[in-house]
């Protein structure tokens, strides 16, 4: 049988303070990345929970089961919001919500009807500024598929931009290629706007 050689090292906190440069502590570090917290329509509508804050970009996400031909995967996207008001979401691989603070970054499923939102998707895809927006499920609508869908009121603050640099810099996203008419519909993954 072999022998259990598990990493010590790993497994006790690790003391960073001998390796920092002067002037440098522990405190100067943040975690980040990781999973976000995604607030789906049920959850937003369920709880009365609005979503309120800084628009900054399409997020492409990992291919997943299709909700409509079955054993199919298909392409999606998330708004990633900075949030400026508190909101109830759902933390990633659970089912348990929760409420999320200011200033934590979220996702919003491009389901339902921002999917077809041209000028938020514009909005969120603008190379040089970012908005500030209110996102509200309204309820569903029956539109003859297997599901009914979301309806949103989508609030943009479109003549208050803030500049997009920092933390709000695209970073590799997507951008749509050629600007959206009325009808046509806007591929994260590929970045190919269809009709």
């Amino acid at each position: 049988m072999a022998k259990d050689t598990k990493n010590t090292a790993a497994d006790a906190a690790f003391d960073i303070s001998k390796y920092l440069p002067e002037g440098w502590s522990e405190k100067d570090f943040k975690t980040i990345g990781g999973f976000r917290m995604m607030v789906t329509p049920q959850v937003s509508y369920e709880n009365r929970a609005p979503v309120f804050g800084v628009i900054m970009g399409i997020q492409v996400m990992p291919p997943r089961e299709s909700l409509n031909k079955k054993g199919e995967k298909e392409d999606w996207a998330c708004v990633l919001v900075e949030l400026r008001a508190p909101t109830i979401a759902t933390k990633s691989g659970t089912r348990d919500n929760t409420e999320v603070p200011i200033g934590t970054d979220i996702l919003i499923p491009m389901n339902g009807s921002l999917n077809n939102n041209h000028d938020l998707i514009k909005a969120a895809q603008d190379p040089a500024h970012v908005y500030i927006g209110l996102f509200t499920v309204t309820g569903q609508v029956d539109t003859g598929m297997p599901t009914p869908m979301w309806e949103y009121e989508v609030k943009v603050a479109m003549s208050k931009p803030l500049k997009r640099d920092g933390r709000y810099a695209l970073l590799h996203r997507q951008q749509p290629k050629g600007l959206l008419t009325t009808g046509e519909s806007f591929n994260a993954q590929t970045g190919e706007v269809s009709a």
